[in-house]
């Protein structure tokens, strides 16, 4: 009588087991994700400030280069 109900009540127990792995499995899967997700905005966030210095130097090179000519076209009259 006893392996009768407890041959019932296994088939229960594993399946909340496995809705409760399951539920864990995705919660996990949730976590991982946001926590890739910040990583990778942080990297383009960086990737961002990396391309505006390097525009920010070009640009003041460029604009230090033309002032040269320009003063020396100037001086040269």
């Amino acid at each position: 009588m006893i392996t009768a109900q407890i041959v019932k009540v296994i088939p229960f127990a594993f399946r909340c087991v496995d809705e409760y792995r399951k539920t864990e499995y995705y919660a996990a899967v949730k976590i991982q994700s946001w926590f890739r997700g910040c990583k990778v905005r942080a990297y383009i966030r960086y990737l961002n400030k990396m391309m505006v210095f390097i525009q920010k130097w070009w640009r003041g090179y460029q604009g230090r280069k033309k002032f040269r000519k320009m003063l020396e076209v100037k001086l040269s009259f």
